[in-house]
């Protein structure tokens, strides 16, 4: 492609003819090109040379017309540079602005016949005839797009079309369209092309005319939108609840948490458009199917709404919504506490408390009843005894016993020898089958008793910690590095002992460990301990040795409260404690 060029003959001693050119301006409305040329001489020596017979001209691929530019047979003095002719010259372009030239140039130089000639062709950059456009969204049966031309002529005017999806037919959308067009609405029949899409990219085509010259065409591509409203799918929906009439008085009645809703739903989409889902309370009735049945288990509402979405994703409009009356039922429960009233007593307490809706189902329905029973029985194998029935009253939202005493079946032995198994039922009149709670008493534990054992020898036996001025006598647990009183006294003063970690003992030296004690304010009583090596031999602490004093341990309590071990040997391979007992000074 070109706007500019030039070609050259053959030369004759150096000398030769070259011919530029270089197109000028150009005509969008009739097609045209202008060119200027220029033909000259080139000597590659000074002075000049005679030349004569000159001849320029051009031909178009176009229209195939050749036409004669310069011709002339005067001699002239050819030196380099010196201008022969120049000129301009025009050339019509194909319809799409496309155009091929070809330049003919000849000369006599330094003789009386034509030595010299030359010829080349381009394409020239095409000239801008036909228009382009834009086109904004539209909708269908609804916003209608704007189509933006660029026109390169005012003369152009234009046919808008647009390509069938799939195919390549195409149908008419406006004539004699100037640079803006805004009067088409999108039409249902392209509902067809996307029916799983809420929108479409057409194809448009613009065709530009000179009068009613085609000049040529373009494509450009623009969204077409879904209209929401248009294809909007609906459904059809029965929801049929369990029926509870015999307590509700009415066959469509909701019992929270027990009634089951069977919810049936036709689907049908529009305009080329498929069912994608049915969903009812968020639970899928359907998928990829325009019909479907669901039952939903104890439910916990009364609405139930019905969602379509379609392949293009459009949902319905309103929700389909059925409502039905609503019964705020809490399902029956029960909780029993039972024991005795102390660990050898006979009397039984108890306390029964249960979860009870006390209203009414449904607004001609029944009143709710509470039915509360009780059994008992010593062993697990046997039969169970009426116990009676209980009244339950409401009490921060629950419906309680209270703390009574349960009145003993005269089969049943309540004697704290026996354990004694419960079962507390609740019934209402939904639950008919009842709720049931299975406490256990336990065989009492005296406090202490005493008598004569198996082998004829008394004895006395407190079942739990003897204490005095509450502090424990029996069972004393040891945490090492905690002081603890004891039941020994001196001179009236109690006496404490306090267990303390020593560690690894030392290698033939001396070792100190705190003992948390401040000895101006204890008197010691006694210190002893143990250690234990490695190889699991044990020794007393302080330790004396039979056989030479260095294996001895001395074991001391420091004015400072440390705890001081001395060795005479090495003694590493023993850990140990030593216990401190020791009365107050204060």
């Amino acid at each position: 492609m070109a706007v500019n060029g030039y070609l050259e003959t053959n030369s004759y001693n150096g000398a030769y003819l070259r011919l530029d050119w270089t197109r000028t301006s150009y005509d969008s409305t009739n097609g045209i090109n202008y060119v200027h040329w220029v033909l000259k001489g080139v000597k590659s020596s000074s002075g000049y040379y005679y030349a004569r017979k000159f001849k320029v001209t051009s031909y178009n691929f176009v229209t195939g017309i050749t036409t004669e530019l310069y011709n002339s047979s005067s001699d002239i003095q050819l030196y380099n540079g010196t201008v022969i002719a120049e000129g301009d010259t025009s050339f019509t372009t194909n319809s799409d602005g496309t155009c091929r030239i070809q330049f003919n140039i000849e000369g006599a130089i330094y003789t009386y016949a034509v030595n010299c000639t030359g010829y080349a062709a381009w394409e020239l950059d095409t000239i801008p005839r036909k228009s382009s456009m834009t086109v904004s969204a539209g909708t269908i049966n609804g916003t209608k797009p704007t189509f933006t031309i660029d026109r390169k002529s005012n003369s152009f005017t234009h046919t808008l079309k647009y390509i069938t999806p799939g195919t390549s037919s195409e149908v008419q959308i406006a004539t004699n369209v100037g640079t803006s067009y805004n009067s088409w609405t999108p039409p249902s029949t392209l509902y067809q092309y996307f029916p799983n899409s809420p929108y479409i990219t057409l194809t448009y085509k613009i065709y530009t005319y000179n009068g009613d010259t085609l000049v040529g065409s373009d494509t450009a591509t623009g969204t077409i939108n879904a209209n929401i409203e248009d294809c909007r799918p609906t459904v059809s929906v029965t929801a049929t609840p369990t029926n509870y009439s015999s307590l509700t008085n009415n066959a469509t009645t909701i019992i929270n948490g027990v009634s089951n809703v069977t919810i049936s739903a036709t689907a049908t989409a529009k305009n080329s458009a498929s069912i994608k889902s049915i969903t009812t309370n968020g639970v899928k009735i359907a998928t990829s199917s325009s019909s479907g049945s669901k039952t939903l288990s104890k439910v916990t509402t009364g609405t139930f709404e019905t969602t379509v979405i379609d392949t293009r994703d459009f949902p319905n409009s309103p929700l389909d919504t059925k409502t039905f009356e609503f019964v705020d039922y809490v399902p029956l429960k029960i909780t029993a506490e039972v024991n005795r009233t102390n660990q050898t007593s006979s009397t039984i307490k108890a306390k029964v408390t249960c979860d009870f809706y006390d209203g009414k189902f449904g607004s001609s329905g029944r009143q709710n009843t509470l039915t509360l029973t009780w059994q008992c029985k010593n062993n697990e194998s046997d039969d169970w005894t009426t116990g009676g029935t209980l009244t339950a009253t409401k009490v921060d939202g629950k419906y309680t016993t209270g703390e009574i005493t349960l009145t003993k079946p005269s089969t049943i032995d309540f004697s704290y020898e026996s354990n004694i198994y419960f079962k507390f039922k609740a019934v209402d009149l939904l639950n008919t089958t009842g709720v049931t709670a299975t406490p256990i008493v336990r065989k009492g534990t005296p406090i202490f008793d005493y008598g004569v054992d198996a082998n004829g020898d008394n004895y006395f036996n407190v079942n739990g910690d003897i204490y005095s001025n509450n502090t424990k006598l029996s069972k004393q647990e040891i945490t090492t590095g905690t002081e603890y009183a004891t039941n020994e006294y001196i001179d009236g003063k109690q006496v404490y002992r306090k267990r303390i970690n020593l560690g690894a003992l030392p290698n033939a030296t001396t070792k100190n460990v705190s003992s948390g004690l401040t000895p101006a304010n204890i008197t010691l009583v006694r210190m002893q301990g143990a250690a234990k090596s490695t190889d699991n031999t044990m020794l007393c602490l302080p330790f004396v040795s039979a056989s030479s004093l260095i294996y001895g341990i001395e074991i001391s309590l420091s004015s400072n409260g440390n705890i001081q071990i001395i060795t005479g040997a090495d003694r590493r391979a023993y850990s140990g404690y030593v216990d401190l007992y020791y009365t107050k000074n204060s």
